[in-house]
Order: C-alpha cells, then sequence, then structure tokens
C-alpha cells in the first residue's frame, strides 16, 4: 500500500526444504567420482547413490562429513566458526544399477570421493 492505495499485492509460498541439495563431478587427472551433497534438514537423509555408468564397479568410497552440531565458534577468533571433519572409508561393490545406499546426516554437507584403489579403504 502507497498513500493508501494497493501498490503490489504477492502471495507468500512456505518454504520448502528439499532433503539434499546435489552436485557431481570427475576428475580428470585421476578420473574420481566427487558428490557433494548438504542436507538442511533436522533429520539425517537415506538415499540411493546411482551412478548407472559404474554398475558392477568396485570401488573405494571416502566420505567426508561437515555437520552443523561439530561446529562451534573459535575462542581465538570471536564469531568465526571452525569445524571437524568426520571421515571414513570403505569399499564398495556397486549394484548392477550402479547404486548404493548412504545415510547424509541431518544438518551437513557430505563430500563423497569415489575411486578405483582398490584395498586401500
Amino acid at each position: 500500500w502507497i498513500d493508501g492505495e494497493l501498490y503490489q499485492w504477492t502471495r507468500l509460498q512456505p518454504l520448502e526444504i528439499e532433503p539434499l541439495y546435489l552436485t557431481a563431478s570427475r576428475e580428470e587427472k585421476s578420473g574420481d567420482v566427487i558428490l557433494k551433497a548438504v542436507n538442511l534438514r533436522q533429520e539425517g537423509f537415506e538415499a540411493e547413490v546411482a551412478l548407472p555408468e559404474l554398475a558392477g564397479e568396485e570401488l573405494v568410497c571416502r566420505s567426508y562429513a561437515l555437520l552443523e552440531e561439530d561446529c562451534a565458534e573459535s575462542a581465538a577468533f570471536p564469531e568465526v566458526e571452525t569445524g571437524k571433519v568426520r571421515q571414513h572409508a570403505e569399499t564398495l561393490r556397486l549394484s548392477g544399477t550402479g547404486g548404493f545406499p548412504h545415510e547424509f546426516p541431518a544438518r551437513s554437507l557430505t563430500v563423497l570421493r569415489l575411486s578405483w584403489g582398490l584395498g586401500q579403504a
């Protein structure tokens, strides 16, 4: 309203938070597949990661997760958060569809690096 007249009108829609925001890339030099996921929800989210072009492959999956709960203000730098990255590695045999399940923690940033370094998990 401006000067008692309706100037513009809009209807606000409720904010819908998707379960995951994802991106994927391949490192040219090594051929590794790198998946980055952000889970903004208050609960963990299990998803089937599908990479059909890698069906039947045996890969090492290195997982790096930064959780909101692990971030805290640094005493040395007030108002600057620092965080602890949780790491995990395992050898995966991708299914015939190229899929594998993964749990993305609540309020987190997760990076999965899939490589052909067999036996190095």
